[in-house]
């Protein structure tokens, strides 16, 4: 018999450049996450996209 789980997904988006407390916020969010017990949290690094008002983001100097 197979055994049901439960999955949730969470994307959390935030600027590579954010902190909290002198340190990275992916940091904490995943600090967080790990003492809450959560079985996996993965983080990515995004190059490029856009948002809502279709206007194009970039790591890209030029």
């Amino acid at each position: 018999m197979k055994k049901e789980s439960q999955a949730i997904l969470v994307r959390i988006f935030i600027g590579e450049s954010g902190e909290y407390i002198g340190k990275s916020m992916y940091i904490h969010i995943l600090e967080m996450l790990k003492n809450e017990g959560k079985a996996e949290a993965t983080v990515f690094r995004g190059i490029a996209g856009f948002g809502k008002h279709s206007h194009f983001h970039t790591t890209s100097i030029l």
